[in-house]
């Protein structure tokens, strides 16, 4: 199929960490501030802390003096001083997961790296668009798949022309290029 339904994937979905399926410590990939699983781990080069993006972003974002403390050991950190903590977000990646609609019945486990790939490509439970423009449909993504084989507003070739049209207009397309013909 040419199209693909679009998926809608919440910005939310991604806020906290998702079910751990395995027996994972989390201590030590824990954020100090939001005490989550740190999503996109960022460490502090003054005293080796690792914190969410995020959770670090906000604090920065509310320090007047672009200057804030380590919430372990109270040491000044400059923005300068933090940068991504790839040992973290590797181990971070390879943790075994639930899907984050696993409320709403979607059976499938796998590694935290492919989440978001399962949620774009094939996650029953999420919602999808059509893609066809003009199209307003949302709804979960096998019905939107259904939906987009039978969709009025998908493109067509004319049979006379073989220009694109969507499905929808070339009745209408026809009669009118007719009746002024007739005139």
């Amino acid at each position: 199929m040419e199209n693909l339904v679009q998926p809608i994937i919440p910005k939310s979905l991604f806020e906290r960490f998702p079910h751990i399926v395995e027996d994972t410590n989390v201590q030590s990939i824990q954020c100090p501030i939001c005490l989550d699983i740190c999503i996109d781990a960022v460490i502090e080069n003054t005293c080796g802390h690792t914190f969410c993006e995020k959770c670090i972003e906000q604090l920065f974002k509310n320090s007047r003096s672009g200057i804030i403390r380590c919430p372990h050991t109270r040491q000044p950190i400059k923005k300068e001083q933090v940068g991504p903590n790839r040992a973290v977000r590797d181990l971070i990646s390879q943790i075994k997961v639930e899907c984050v609609l696993k409320s709403k019945n979607c059976p499938w486990q796998g590694p935290y790296i492919q989440l978001e790939k399962h949620l774009r490509t094939e996650c029953r439970k999420i919602k999808a668009k059509c893609p066809n423009a003009g199209c307003n449909l949302v709804q979960k993504r096998r019905l939107a798949e259904y939906h987009l084989k039978r969709c009025s507003y998908q493109l067509v070739s004319c049979e006379m022309c073989k220009i694109k049209f969507p499905k929808n207009t070339l009745g209408v397309s026809f009669a009118y290029i007719t009746s002024e013909i007739d005139l």
